[in-house]
């Protein structure tokens, strides 16, 4: 084989294996009781007539581990019912505490590191006025 031909093989191989290679994320899923008490938390702040239209995702920081997003899903055929939101929380004192509700600005309530682990780079900072 010659250079050229074992150059283009090489980078097929990369490209392949960069396409292949799921995105690189580093928030992590909830222990157990991390995702219960989460989940119990985020309970009491939906009306009791749309717990049952919902169901509530959480991921954990891994660059904090007192930091957990939160988000709030409408079950199929509930999508009239509830809107998608996320509930940004940070445990302090061993309770979970809710720190920003909404769909934007959830990355404001948190410190920029910890944003950028559960919200991605685009989402960081997404509605915290130009911060």
């Amino acid at each position: 084989m010659n250079r050229r031909a074992s150059v283009a093989a090489g980078l097929a191989a990369l490209v392949a294996a960069a396409v292949a290679a799921p995105p690189a994320t580093s928030a992590r899923a909830p222990s157990a009781a991390e995702g219960a008490a989460i989940r119990a938390k985020v309970r009491q702040v939906i009306p009791p007539q749309d717990r049952r239209a919902v169901r509530i995702t959480v991921r954990v920081s891994t660059v904090d581990r007192r930091w957990a997003l939160a988000r709030v899903l409408p079950r199929p055929g509930r999508e009239r019912q509830v809107r998608p939101t996320g509930v940004a929380l940070v445990q302090r004192a061993g309770r979970w505490r809710l720190m920003a509700l909404g769909t934007t600005g959830l990355g404001c309530a948190m410190p920029r590191r910890v944003a950028v682990d559960l919200l991605g780079r685009a989402g960081a900072r997404r509605g915290c006025g130009g911060r």
